[in-house]
């Protein structure tokens, strides 16, 4: 489980990130979510040089000035910013969500608690909270910038997405940030579902749960002001269907 620490000074929506700096030092490692063997700035190699090797958790930078991130063992299989794009989290198959600052790359933390591949993640607009699912059938919700585990939720499989509220690009911020969508597939008598989910700081509260599906979903996303969930499922056709569901009358008070 990730040791909590902070990542960033807490801020309210619009201000801007003040990343919390650490001098490196040698009992530090990757498991703590901090860098190991810290690289030097990116401005710091003369031009067209490329910078040392730095393990899993540094950031080299090619002649062509893409800049590649090392921090996962295992595939990435979804990436996420924050709102103001100053953060960037990547789930990965190796049970791990590491979030990196923008633009310089530097590996912040990580979160660790799930036992199988994370699928996705989804972080509130003031980048608070973190919510994160996998094939492990978990959602854990973390505090954002010291990965501290705030709550979790087992469904009753293998979780293919998630998204708070009003963390889409574009999005307003909203009171109504703390619900959050998700998507599981079907296991054993358990039908696929996508269910609405309230968190108010302490615990997981389920609002809303959908089994009428044509087959599990693959993804789902909010719709314009949070009034609509919509869902994407992949039937076996060359045409996969969109489902659109109104939520806001059995939601919002």
């Amino acid at each position: 489980m990730s040791k909590p620490r902070d990542m960033w000074e807490f801020r309210k929506i619009g201000e801007p990130l003040q990343i919390v700096k650490r001098a490196a030092s040698s009992q530090e490692d990757v498991t703590d979510g901090v860098v190991e063997d810290k690289p030097p700035p990116i401005s710091s190699p003369a031009p067209r040089e490329r910078l040392p090797g730095v393990g899993i958790a540094g950031l080299r930078e090619r002649q062509d000035q893409t800049k590649i991130l090392h921090g996962h063992e295992r595939p990435v299989v979804y990436i996420t910013w924050n709102r103001e794009g100053e953060l960037l989290f990547t789930c990965s198959k190796d049970k791990m969500v590491c979030v990196w600052s923008f633009p310089d790359g530097e590996l912040l933390g990580s979160y660790k608690g799930h036992m199988g591949a994370v699928w996705a993640c989804s972080v509130t607009a003031d980048s608070r909270w973190l919510v994160t699912c996998g094939a492990d059938r978990l959602v854990i919700v973390w505090e954002a910038r010291t990965s501290r585990e705030l709550a979790r939720v087992e469904l009753p499989g293998v979780v293919r997405c998630v998204e708070w509220a009003g963390a889409g690009p574009g999005a307003p911020a909203s009171p109504a940030s703390e619900r959050f969508v998700t998507c599981h597939n079907r296991f054993g008598a358990h039908p696929p579902a996508v269910t609405v989910w309230r968190f108010d700081g302490l615990a997981v509260e389920s609002l809303l749960s959908i089994t009428t599906l044509p087959s599990a979903a693959n993804q789902v996303r909010w719709g314009r002001g949070d009034y609509f969930v919509t869902s994407a499922h992949d039937n076996g056709e060359p045409l996969s269907d969109v489902l659109l569901y109104v939520v806001a009358t059995l939601i919002i008070s």
